[in-house]
C-alpha cells in the first residue's frame, strides 16, 4: 500500500497541466454561459497513492476573466467533503471521484462579463491519514505550480455579426475588423510591481500539440466540433492597456492568511467593467489615455502593485475565410518568469465576418 496522493490533472504528472489554466479536472458544460439557467460543473479529484484518502475538502470558486485568481468567499460556487478513493497496482489505475457543482449565474457573475467566467478547484485533507507514516495534504498559496488546485480559463466568443450601419459606416471605429476580448490582468505576487504579458496566437502546425489538447476538452469538442471548424492563425493579433484599475486589499484575496479564514466581500466590489467579449463600437472608449493597442508579437510589460486589477484588451483580426477558429495564449509572468497566470482564448468568426466592409 502507498500513502494518498491526491491531485487535480488529468494525471499526476500533468497537475498541474500545461498550460496551468487548461486544467481538464473543471468540466463546464459548456464554455459560454447565460445569466439565469442552471448548470452543473463537474470536478474530477484523483490519487495516485493506493491507499484512499482521509476526508477532504474540495471547493469550487468562480471569477471575472483574469491572469492571477482570487478566491473570495462571496464568489464559491460550492464546497464538499469527501474521499478520493485510492488506486490499483495492476493494471497501474489511479483512483478518482467526480463531484458535481450546480450554478446558476446571476447578475453578479454576468453584468461585467457576459457570462464568461474563470474556474478555480482546490482541496485539502481535514485530518491527517490513518497511516502516521503518511503526511495531511494541504493545497499551496500558488496554484500555478499547485498539484491541489485545478484553473479553467476558456471562453469561445462566437456572437453574430452586428448589422451595418444605414449609412454604410461608423462601425467600431478603427476596429470594425476586429473582434475583441477584455480581461483583468492580475498581480497575485507579493512585493513585485513589474509584471510581464505575453499574447500570442497558436499556429496550426508548430503548435499542434497544444490545439489536440485544447481540441481534446469536451466543452471545446462541443463548441467546436459540430461545426468542423479548423485552426487557424489570424491575420493580426493585438493588445491594448485599458482605463480602469483597481487595487484588492491583501485580506481579501489572499485567502491562506494567519489564520486561514476567507473574507466576506461585496460580491460588486473590487470589480472592473466591461470583461469577457467587446464590442469593438467601445473599444477607443476603454483604452488608457494616449494609448493604442500594439502588436502582440513582443511581450508587454505591465507595471502592477501586489492585488492590482488592470484592464486589458485582446484585439484579434480573423483570417479572410469562413469555418475557421482562432486560438489566443496569454501568459502572465513576474520580473523573475514565475507564473502568475494566464487565458487562453477562442475565437469564432461568424460566417461571412470578412465581408464586412
Amino acid at each position: 500500500m502507498t500513502c494518498p496522493d491526491i491531485y487535480l490533472g488529468p494525471d499526476r504528472a500533468n497537475a498541474p497541466p500545461t498550460p496551468f489554466w487548461t486544467n481538464p479536472a473543471i468540466i463546464p458544460p459548456t464554455t459560454s454561459l447565460t445569466e439565469g439557467l442552471p448548470y452543473v460543473i463537474q470536478v474530477v479529484a484523483r490519487n495516485h497513492g493506493t491507499d484512499d484518502s482521509p476526508e477532504t475538502h474540495l471547493e469550487l470558486y468562480w471569477s471575472d476573466p483574469t491572469t492571477g485568481f482570487m478566491a473570495v468567499a462571496a464568489r464559491k460556487i460550492g464546497e464538499v467533503n469527501l474521499v478520493v478513493p485510492g488506486g490499483i497496482s495492476i493494471p497501474p489505475t489511479d483512483g478518482q471521484i467526480a463531484q458535481n457543482f450546480s450554478w446558476t449565474p446571476d447578475s453578479t457573475a454576468t453584468g461585467t462579463n457576459g457570462g464568461h467566467v474563470c474556474l478555480l478547484a482546490r482541496m485539502e485533507n481535514i485530518s491527517a491519514p490513518s497511516n502516521p507514516s503518511c503526511s495531511q495534504q494541504f493545497y499551496g498559496p500558488d496554484p500555478t505550480v499547485d498539484p491541489l488546485s485545478a484553473i479553467r480559463n476558456v471562453h469561445v466568443y462566437a456572437p453574430p455579426p452586428p448589422p451595418p450601419a444605414p449609412d454604410g459606416g461608423g462601425d467600431g471605429g478603427g476596429f470594425k475588423k476586429f473582434m475583441a476580448f477584455a480581461f483583468a490582468a492580475t498581480n497575485t505576487l507579493h512585493g513585485t510591481a513589474k509584471t510581464r504579458l505575453t499574447v500570442r496566437h497558436l499556429n496550426p502546425e508548430k503548435d499542434e500539440k497544444n490545439l489536440r489538447w485544447l481540441a481534446a476538452d469536451p466543452a471545446i469538442h462541443r463548441g467546436l466540433g459540430g461545426r468542423c471548424l479548423k485552426f487557424a492563425e489570424p491575420k493580426t493579433v493585438l493588445v491594448g492597456e485599458g482605463r480602469e484599475r483597481i487595487i484588492v486589499p491583501r485580506r481579501v484575496w489572499d485567502a491562506r492568511g494567519k489564520d486561514k479564514r476567507l473574507i466576506e466581500m461585496s460580491p460588486d466590489k473590487y470589480r472592473l467593467s466591461h470583461l469577457g467579449p467587446l464590442s469593438t463600437n467601445y473599444i477607443e472608449h476603454l483604452l488608457a489615455p494616449r494609448t493604442k493597442p500594439e502588436d502582440a508579437g513582443k511581450p508587454m510589460d505591465v507595471e502592477l502593485l501586489p492585488g492590482e486589477m488592470r484592464h486589458t484588451m485582446v484585439l484579434v483580426e480573423p483570417a479572410e475565410k469562413d469555418g475557421v477558429a482562432h486560438v489566443i495564449e496569454v501568459e502572465h509572468t513576474g520580473p523573475k518568469g514565475e507564473p502568475i497566470g494566464g487565458l487562453t482564448l477562442v475565437f469564432v468568426p461568424p460566417c461571412g465576418w470578412f465581408e464586412r466592409k
